[in-house]
């Protein structure tokens, strides 16, 4: 499955109604999932909300990857999906650390949760997926729903009703194994996430930082149009950028850098400024942009422990399935996995 067919099928799905596109999701979910583990490109997890940034960040990622997976940061208006447990062939594993506290409740032997997709559906995420459109339709981005483990709450409300919380999920995780808190030991393919908080994740270190070059406040029908004329470019600027990911934590990074990925990102540069400069934009001008990034390194350090979705008398619920020995606990702290994601540090414009 291709990513043009999916982000048009996404798109048509978002476009007849309200929970179109997370119902289209949900019925391609698995060929979705395993499409983007099995893509070789460079590829980045963004979650964007409403703010003045957000559009922008979404060009900065169209232009620095081969694939963007789109995420919107859930709001008081969202729909939510339960995937039956049918749908996963073999059941729905669910990987956590041990050392973790999640509330979990447990009746009868069964730990109290459901798995769910929720996409946020005010009017920031109806204005962005329109905006966005033509890159959907192109394959360069695909919006996905934020994956979650649904739990209650161990007190009910005053008026007797249950309250629910989520517990978010690692988008890297394979369609039939979820995982919180990204205990499981990072894939090869796996997408990077671009994040834009501020707050570091304990034991975060920058491995190095750069400045890619974008394309501000370009209308979406232009910039699709800009990706593939500009594919040679952008593809060696990416190619070299891939290089210095896999060599991140190598003595001479720095070198790489220098010989490798800034005379790629220069041609860019020199690309960039002179369409922003000229009149033959469809839908208005555009600004020669820079997004200061950062890669930074973390190990979780976590022990994972397997429990297993099943569907029972009493609705959808997980049960424990695996303890962790003693010899695989050790196993887990000597290989400290380490996970890579890119930091926002800023946007210029040039004006």
């Amino acid at each position: 499955m291709n990513f043009k067919q999916i982000g048009r099928e996404l798109l048509t799905g978002s476009r007849r109604r309200d929970d179109g596109l997370i119902t289209a999701y949900e019925k391609r979910f698995r060929e979705i999932s395993e499409s983007v583990q099995q893509f070789s490109g460079l590829k980045s997890r963004l979650m964007v909300t409403d703010n003045r940034d957000a559009l922008d960040l979404i060009r900065f990622s169209a232009f620095a990857n081969d694939l963007t997976r789109l995420y919107l940061e859930p709001s008081n208006e969202m729909k939510i999906r339960l995937p039956p447990l049918s749908g996963f062939e073999d059941g729905l594993k669910l990987t956590f650390r041990t050392d973790n506290n999640y509330n979990l409740q447990i009746i009868d032997g069964r730990i109290q949760a459901s798995p769910a997709f929720v996409l946020r559906s005010d009017a920031f995420a109806k204005r962005t997926i329109n905006a966005i459109a033509p890159l959907m339709m192109h394959g360069k981005v695909i919006v996905e729903p934020v994956r979650g483990i649904l739990i209650p709450d161990r007190l009910p409300t005053p008026d007797g009703k249950t309250q629910w919380n989520m517990l978010t999920v690692d988008e890297n995780s394979p369609f039939n194994e979820w995982t919180l808190d990204e205990s499981r030991k990072p894939l090869a393919e796996a997408s990077i996430p671009l994040v834009q908080s501020a707050n570091l994740k304990v034991g975060e270190r920058k491995l190095y930082e750069v400045s890619i070059p974008f394309l501000s406040g370009i209308g979406f029908v232009d910039l699709a149009k800009v990706l593939e004329d500009e594919n040679h470019h952008l593809a060696d600027a990416r190619l070299a950028l891939r290089t210095i990911i896999d060599n991140a934590e190598s003595d001479n990074v720095s070198t790489i850098i220098n010989d490798v990925l800034r005379p790629k990102l220069d041609a860019l540069e020199r690309r960039f400024k002179l369409i922003s400069s000229s009149h033959h934009l469809k839908q208005g001008s555009a600004l020669f942009g820079t997004a200061t990034v950062a890669l930074m390194a973390y190990a979780t350090g976590g022990i994972p422990q397997v429990i297993s979705a099943v569907a029972g008398a009493g609705g959808l619920g997980v049960i424990a399935k695996q303890q962790v020995e003693a010899s695989e606990k050790r196993a887990a702290i000597k290989e400290d996995p380490l996970y890579l994601l890119w930091r926002l540090r800023s946007i210029r414009r040039d004006r």
